[in-house]
């Protein structure tokens, strides 16, 4: 998300809450980029009438902005991990374009490739080619089998 964030400003600072989620190679990339990085947790967001003014740590620190964004982090609800497909790298089911999984007879679309926020048009386009290979599927199976 930074790199497309980094279109709109110069202005840029990732607040990880405490968390470590950053390898020294993304950081060194980001810092090379211009945009800063906070690994300090967060307190609260302070801001009046639904427009972020800074962010409070918990180390009493703060910091002033004009705006934010916040990514959560996706995580399959369901796990079928029995079924033997694999994920892609971003935590979802790992699909060919015309979504069959690597388990036979297995279909996956939408938020269960992708692990985050997907775009409803495009879920139902996943699906729509999903329901096409399924039918496609069934009638080679059922002209292929002996008479």
């Amino acid at each position: 998300m930074a790199k497309v964030v980094s279109n709109w400003t110069n202005d840029l600072i990732i607040f990880t809450n405490g968390r470590k989620v950053l390898s020294p190679e993304e950081k060194e990339l980001l810092k090379n980029n211009g945009i800063g990085i906070n690994e300090k947790k967060i307190s609260s967001l302070i801001g009046k009438e639904g427009l972020l003014e800074k962010i409070q740590l918990e180390d009493g620190t703060s910091v002033l902005l004009e705006g934010g964004f916040i990514a959560s982090e996706w995580k399959q609800a369901a796990s079928f991990d029995s079924l033997g497909y694999t994920l892609n790298e971003q935590g979802g089911i790992t699909t060919d374009s015309w979504q069959r999984t690597n388990t036979e007879g297995l279909y996956a679309c939408g938020d269960t490739r992708i692990a985050g926020a997907s775009q409803l048009i495009i879920a139902a386009a996943e699906g729509s080619m999903a329901a096409i290979a399924v039918n496609a599927a069934l009638i080679e199976e059922r002209y292929s089998q002996d008479k």
